[in-house]
């Protein structure tokens, strides 16, 4: 018996969102780099923390828990669906070169074996300024590489991200000039008298 399987207009074959998530934030990095004069640099890094709020049960209660018994359920759909998923994750900061233990870390995003959606969790300022009201919710999921790409330039031209920018600038800038004039400034101590 065949079976005549239609999935045109359904599934999509197209490499335009064979691009990762982490390779499109690279790039939004790169370039801004080079808007920035080489001042600030974009990097995206791999995470292995956790991306997102959660409860971490207290010494105590872990060790009243233990102590207990409780009945656990145990859901068979935990056993059905994708096997060996892997969850992709990431940081995106911005830093610059003269400092290097400072960063700023703008999101963490994460994905999986499809790529998209993307879930990028935002700093709470900059998900207040782009959502117009405090404490906005800080966790958005994106569908598309193109989603991903408009998301990362509206989060890199918030106000929040601006400053962040300028003061790595200035910081850079005073340490050029600290370089240049240290031995100007640098005065040889003379013997106490």
């Amino acid at each position: 018996m065949t079976y005549d399987f239609n999935f045109d207009g359904i599934l999509n074959y197209d490499d335009d969102q064979a691009v990762s998530p982490d390779t499109v934030v690279a790039e939004l990095g790169k370039q801004l780099e080079k808007a920035t004069n080489g001042f600030i640099k974009g990097i995206v890094r791999e995470y292995n923390g956790p991306i997102e709020s959660y409860d971490q049960m207290s010494g105590f209660a872990s060790i009243a828990s233990a102590l207990g018994t409780s009945l656990v359920n145990r859901d068979i759909q935990e056993n059905l669906g994708a096997i060996g998923y892997q969850d992709y994750k990431f940081e995106f900061f911005l830093t610059t070169s003269k400092i290097e233990n400072y960063k700023y870390r703008v999101l963490f995003f994460e994905y999986g074996i499809g790529m998209y959606p993307v879930k990028i969790v935002l700093e709470q300022g900059i998900a207040d300024e782009i959502f117009k009201k405090e404490n906005a919710d800080y966790v958005i999921e994106y569908g598309t590489k193109t989603e991903l790409e408009n998301a990362i330039l509206n989060i890199l031209n918030t106000k929040k991200v601006t400053k962040v920018m300028q003061e790595l600038i200035y910081a850079m800038k005073r340490l050029e000039r600290l370089d240049k004039e240290k031995p100007k400034l640098i005065e040889k101590s003379s013997a106490m008298e």
